[in-house]
């Protein structure tokens, strides 16, 4: 009669930790998943389209089985269609519609604004890091009725009329980020050095002192 001995190895504890982890990844990646995914991410618009047509949930099994708290909200906003203040130091006024305000655009790799510019309004030089723009003019007159800021680039505009102009932006992304230039370099919480600024600028420490003692709005809301 024939017998055969499996031989035992003994892992080290690195190896088995090594193994667990593997073990993890591979349910991780368990196929299906990613369509899974997808199934409850269309449930849970389903679900919103629901609240915004009824004002209700119809679908109340999906509503209990994964948990979600959903309400018309989170893919609804309003009141870009009415015209916002731009009486400040910029003469200007921009309103996000983000991930912030309309959390159902998360993962969609989009969001938008509306830009009002009063006489000489001015939207200052600033960047979007994780996102490009493109800008359409709805009311009033520009250097352009189609802008297009790629990711990263420095860009403004600048109402050189003396009437009130209207746009509107689509950025790629649901958290473009915003970063205007002279808040960051003048008005940073933790203040740039004197020194520095004053050799990268090419002026004096006072021209530096006075820039960095004034107010500088951020014209996001």
């Amino acid at each position: 009669m024939h017998c055969s001995v499996r031989p035992q190895v003994m892992a080290s504890p690195g190896a088995a930790r090594e193994g667990r982890v593997g073990r993890r990844t591979r349910a991780r990646r368990r196929p299906g998943a990613r369509a899974e995914r997808k199934s409850r991410f269309e449930a849970f618009f389903q679900l919103c389209y629901a609240l915004l047509s009824f004002g209700t949930v119809r679908e109340k099994r999906d509503y209990e089985m994964h948990g979600w708290h959903v309400n018309a909200k989170d893919i609804f906003n309003y009141g870009l269609d009415k015209p916002s203040n731009t009486i400040n130091k910029l003469g200007s006024n921009v309103r996000a519609v983000n991930m912030n305000t309309i959390p159902g655009l998360n993962t969609l790799d989009i969001s938008t604004a509306c830009i009002d510019f009063g006489p000489h309004g001015l939207n200052p030089p600033h960047t979007h890091p994780r996102a490009t723009e493109i800008r359409t003019v709805l009311e009033g007159e520009f250097y352009g009725d189609v802008l297009v800021f790629s990711q990263g680039l420095v860009h403004f505009q600048f109402n050189r009329g003396h009437t009130r102009v209207d746009a509107i932006a689509v950025v790629s992304s649901q958290n473009p980020g915003t970063i205007t230039i002279a808040n960051v370099v003048f008005g940073s919480k933790t203040p740039i050095s004197d020194e520095v600024l004053a050799k990268s600028l090419r002026v004096d420490q006072k021209t530096v002192n006075r820039h960095q003692a004034q107010f500088w709005m951020d014209n996001n809301n």
